[in-house]
């Protein structure tokens, strides 16, 4: 059965669009990869900040039966890693997708410098994009790990989960390291041009949310239906993070 890609009314969502930082947990380690069945992140690259080099981004073909649930328990491993940050609305000034911000202070960004080169690792752009950090790293202003990531990374996070979750194949999904990518494959999917896509777009209200489903919404320009943003397919749009939703019956099941 498909998961389902929420595309929410702008409305519903403007209260989410200016998010302010709230408090942030202490990090967990992952654990063991032979938990999940999973490469780790951080076992995608080699080298050290600066000296950065991509080694793998094969990604597993996993039973569809074992999908939903991997996307939960991967999303919520990487939750805890990066310390349960979250934001609330709020803040009119922030923009979530400025470099400048982030919910990470520098020694935490050090610590995850890795990880985020990992989540690259399995995007088409990803020597890119690790050179172009390096030289970040290696500049006057960015000396050290510390110096955080510049290019938005948000959509390869999400590229990694479902890589990791044994969508391996650019026709279930789009792996990218921009949202609107998958976003519009699965309206594809929806008008019949994708039939082999794990996700399917509908219009606030059309289908139950289940966890696994990526709950997506547009910022600049604000898109308030399919219709709407089929006027623009394959036209880049600035979105925030989508949620990745789960449950406790999910969990225990």
């Amino acid at each position: 059965m498909k998961a389902l890609l929420q595309l929410f009314i702008a409305a519903f969502l403007a209260a989410f669009l200016e998010p302010c930082l709230i408090a942030q947990q202490r990090p967990l380690e992952r654990l063991n990869s032979g938990a999940f069945g999973v490469i780790s992140p951080t076992a995608r690259v080699r080298g050290t900040a600066g000296q950065m080099t991509v080694q793998r981004n094969a990604c597993p073909t996993l039973p569809a039966a074992e999908t939903r649930r991997r996307i939960v328990d991967l999303a919520i491993q990487e939750w805890a890693f990066f310390g349960f940050s979250s934001v609330e609305p709020g803040g009119e000034d922030f923009d979530p997708l400025d470099s400048r911000y982030s919910l990470l202070s520098p020694e935490d960004s050090a610590r995850v410098a890795s990880s985020i080169a990992g989540y690259w690792a399995v995007t088409p752009q990803r020597f890119e994009i690790v050179a172009s950090q390096n030289r970040v790293w290696k500049g006057p202003e960015g000396a050290g790990a510390s110096a955080r990531w510049v290019t938005p990374w948000s959509a390869a996070f999400v590229s990694w989960i479902m890589c990791e979750s044994g969508l391996s194949s650019a026709e279930q999904f789009q792996r990218a390291i921009a949202h609107h990518v998958y976003i519009d494959q699965a309206i594809r999917a929806r008008d019949g041009g994708a039939p082999q896509a794990a996700f399917t777009a509908y219009n606030p209200g059309e289908a139950e949310i289940e966890p696994g489903d990526l709950v997506c919404s547009s910022r600049r320009p604000a898109y308030r239906n399919l219709t709407e943003r089929r006027r623009h397919m394959g036209v880049g749009a600035r979105t925030p993070e989508p949620d990745v939703l789960w449950s406790e019956k999910l969990l225990s099941s």
